[in-house]
């Protein structure tokens, strides 16, 4: 893969330390030109940056982009006709990213991202599987972060209409390991983004800087599920200072998943019940939407679609029988069936210990259903 001088040396200025995507930027208005921003920073003679600079050699931004390539990514800058369009719009993207995958998704202006818990509930699994499913048959590419829960159902949903996924680490790093068979899936259907360089572990300050990537690809962003303190609501506060629409799923006031959603929601969020709450917000694309929530079959909701991978991904490790059923319940409800896929347990296994949890009167039944109880 050949690169201009010019190119190697954005990239170069971009992988230096304690350059940042701000300061970045600054050095490019003053200096007007990578190669001359670089000449500064050797010379030690641009007096407007009080950091200590280590400029990255040129043998490391070689080497990097030879790995890329060979992995089968390709990084491009901000001055790339490959970036994508919407990002470039925020106020602080990302100088350079690497991609994998089709290339092709990340030039459209048709993304909504969907982020969550990670450890979220069953029934918001599935709906994160069904919203996604209906707005991705509708055109919409998704965008979310390849994290537990939400994450990777919001992914798993949309591998055929199109799905984007930010990591935090180096667009080799799999994180977690348990999502090694949905990662491949999305390189071969979809499009991996990471700002961080090729081979980098996924530190913990690097996943709120991919938040602001996630909400800056996306015309809006849904929130399902949220704790007060989670990464989804910096997302969320990400879409809402670049001007984007921020969309959440209101919950029971007592669920601390929801209390997150609900606090957007006071603060001008917008609700979202179904799909179609958020394709007629971006109705001004031309496309004609239906009035009535799309309609699903029972078993796609059940999650009957979806490889037993990402199934797998939603049981909870825990190691006592009545703890782990009681992970996967909360004060909605949850039906039988979907407790027994959830916790991976025998049938017999799971309503004897139910039985002895609504003696202990930790849960009740109604209606077929299953409930947390107060």
């Amino acid at each position: 893969m050949s690169f201009t001088q010019k190119k190697l040396d954005y990239i170069r200025l971009a992988r230096s330390q304690n350059i940042g995507s701000i300061n970045f930027f600054k050095f490019l208005e003053i200096c007007k030109c990578p190669t001359q921003a670089i000449k500064e920073i050797i010379d030690s003679q641009h007096k407007s940056f009080n950091q200590h600079i280590k400029l990255a050699s040129l043998k490391d931004v070689e080497s990097e982009i030879e790995n890329a390539a060979k992995f089968g990514a390709k990084i491009i800058t901000i001055f790339d006709k490959e970036y994508p369009p919407l990002l470039k719009e925020i106020s602080d993207p990302p100088p350079i990213i690497t991609i994998k995958g089709k290339f092709e998704l990340l030039t459209k202006e048709r993304i909504i991202a969907i982020v969550g818990a990670r450890n979220a509930s069953i029934n918001s699994i599935n709906f994160a599987k069904k919203i996604a499913f209906e707005i991705g048959q509708q055109g919409f590419t998704i965008v979310s972060g390849l994290a537990r829960g939400i994450d990777c159902a919001a992914h798993q949903a949309t591998l055929s209409s199109g799905t984007i996924s930010v990591i935090a680490g180096g667009i080799d790093n799999i994180y977690p390991l348990e999502n090694k068979n949905l990662y491949q899936k999305i390189y071969e259907k979809g499009v991996v983004i990471s700002e961080q360089p090729f081979g980098s572990a996924p530190l913990a300050k690097n996943f709120i800087k991919r938040n602001r990537i996630i909400s800056g690809l996306a015309i809006g962003t849904l929130v399902i599920e949220a704790g007060l303190k989670s990464g989804s609501l910096t997302t969320a506060n990400f879409a809402n200072d670049q001007g984007r629409q921020v969309f959440a799923i209101p919950g029971a006031p007592y669920d601390h998943r929801s209390m997150g959603c609900n606090k957007l929601i006071k603060e001008g969020a917008k609700i979202a019940e179904n799909s179609n709450d958020i394709l007629e917000e971006f109705s001004f694309f031309g496309q004609k939407f239906i009035e009535k929530p799309i309609k699903t079959t029972n078993n796609f909701l059940n999650g009957n679609q979806y490889p037993k991978d990402l199934r797998k991904n939603e049981k909870l490790a825990v190691n006592q029988v009545q703890n782990k059923i009681l992970k996967v319940l909360d004060y909605s409800g949850i039906e039988l069936d979907n407790v027994i896929e959830a916790t991976g347990l025998r049938v017999d296994e799971v309503k004897s210990n139910l039985l002895e949890l609504e003696l202990l009167q930790k849960i009740y039944t109604k209606n077929g259903a299953i409930f947390l109880k107060k």
